[in-house]
């Protein structure tokens, strides 16, 4: 096999490496190929599809997964979220961390769709790109970020943490190239464009040394890198470290019935959702924090579980701007095409990510905003409250047209750009730059 690395591909790295590149993987095979359909998860009313089954003969894999793969939240699957894989020999460790459940740490157990015996985080890049048996080709996309999900699979209240601080997390892989895979198949490296970022060194930068910088700004620009991991890096750069215990661990929440009082499309994707708390004597007027969202269950069953950001209102009325995601299997195809005013919703407040410092304490000269697409969403409350204490404002909204620019008459015209969605990194470079110059950031604050 020729040498994977590509050269000419890799990008310029602005912070020190690690003494050595990643180590190559040595050939390896798939040792079990499963699928899994939503269900309870064992006694909790939890809906999940963690408890796949092993699939014989050849499989299909298309752009979202292998056929008959099931996701509860979208945010467990998509096109970066097709595959995901874990190493086999890691259940060994587990079963010595937490002995007596070797009925549950074995190969399937933490719901790969593929299992083989060399692969692991250290030895797999980001962006590494595989051939996988004959037709496949597939592109690694991020670590697996372990929920709370996993304490219940394993009946073990520290699964998720010490998946997350021991780097036992498996990774996800986009498909570059559908085809049919089975059992035994060879997972073979094709190309390697990032060889210092292995997976175990991202997850370092993600859950321990989270407020490197350097690594961060490098991360956010790292080719092949998951979107959803680039949001997160380039919000800690101007927001600081998100809060992980809700993902980690199973916070209680009150659940409320709300009813969809308005429903109205803003864009071609986009629709507003006003709902109001069936509850009259509840408090109407309960407050939002800064960056505020709430969390939503709806559908048959109330089988859906989603988390939005609120536009405007209090937690008595509110207002929520809605995509529907490109390829939706779930919530957000449910809520376009089936919900209608008057259906019933169970609703909790979020957990909000960040607070917003008072202009006084800053001493802020300037608001500068970086917003794409339905991001619009989490800081209209924010920049109605700046436009209502006459700070300055520059907000950069990048849409994929016009047409998609969802509140955009709610904004200040005469410091709003719109901007194509390619044009957003540069301008987060810019606009960083800007906000480490001599104004310094006593100054300035940048929102992303």
């Amino acid at each position: 096999m020729s040498s994977p690395y590509a050269a000419s591909d890799a990008s310029p790295y602005t912070i020190s490496p690690p003494s050595t590149l990643a180590p190559l993987p040595p050939k390896d095979d798939v040792l079990s190929l499963r699928t899994g359909r939503i269900r309870n998860l064992g006694t909790a009313k939890i809906r999940s599809a963690i408890n796949k089954h092993p699939r014989d003969g050849k499989v299909l894999l298309n752009t979202l997964g292998f056929d008959g793969d099931e996701q509860a939240h979208e945010t467990h699957g998509g096109l970066d979220k097709a595959i995901m894989q874990y190493c086999s020999r890691h259940y060994q460790a587990w079963n010595e961390e937490a002995p007596g459940r070797a009925h549950l740490f074995q190969v399937g157990g933490f719901g790969e769709n593929i299992s083989s015996m060399h692969m692991n985080e250290d030895n797999v890049c980001i962006g590494d790109t595989f051939r996988l048996g004959p037709e496949a080709i597939i592109q690694v996309s991020l670590p697996r970020q372990p929920c709370f999900k996993l304490n219940h699979r394993f009946q073990y209240k520290r699964a998720s943490s010490s998946s997350q601080n021991s780097g036992r997390t498996g990774w996800y892989y986009r498909v570059i190239k559908p085809g049919h895979v089975q059992v035994g198949d060879e997972l073979q490296l094709e190309k390697r464009i990032n060889p210092w970022w292995s997976v175990s060194r991202v997850q370092r930068i993600l859950y321990h040394d989270t407020q490197n910088r350097e690594a961060l700004l490098e991360l956010c620009q790292l080719p092949g890198l998951a979107e959803e991991l680039v949001r997160l890096f380039t919000s800690r750069l101007t927001q600081g470290v998100e809060d992980m215990s809700g993902r980690l661990g199973a916070v209680p929440m009150e659940w409320r019935p709300f009813k969809l009082v308005q429903k109205t499309p803003l864009t071609p994707r986009i629709c507003k959702f006003v709902f109001a708390e069936v509850d009259s004597d509840a408090d109407q007027d309960v407050p939002l924090p800064p960056f505020p969202h709430v969390r939503l269950k709806f559908g048959p069953g109330f089988c859906y579980t989603r988390a939005y950001s609120v536009v405007s209102g209090d937690f008595g009325k509110f207002e929520l701007g809605i995509a529907r995601a490109d390829n939706s299997r779930g919530g957000s195809r449910f809520l376009h095409q089936e919900a209608k005013v008057g259906d019933v919703f169970e609703v909790a407040r979020g957990k909000s990510w960040s607070k917003l410092e008072s202009t006084q304490d800053l001493q802020v000269t300037k608001h500068i905003f970086v917003i794409g697409g339905t991001g619009i969403t989490a800081f209209m409350l924010t920049i109605k409250s700046l436009m209502d204490a006459l700070a300055s404002l520059e907000i950069h909204y990048a849409v994929r047209s016009r047409r998609e620019a969802a509140y955009l008459d709610q904004l200040p015209s005469h410091c709003t750009t719109v901007q194509d969605l390619f044009m957003r990194t540069k301008l987060i470079a810019q606009c960083y730059e800007e906000s480490h110059s001599g104004i310094g950031l006593s100054k300035l604050k940048l929102t992303l």
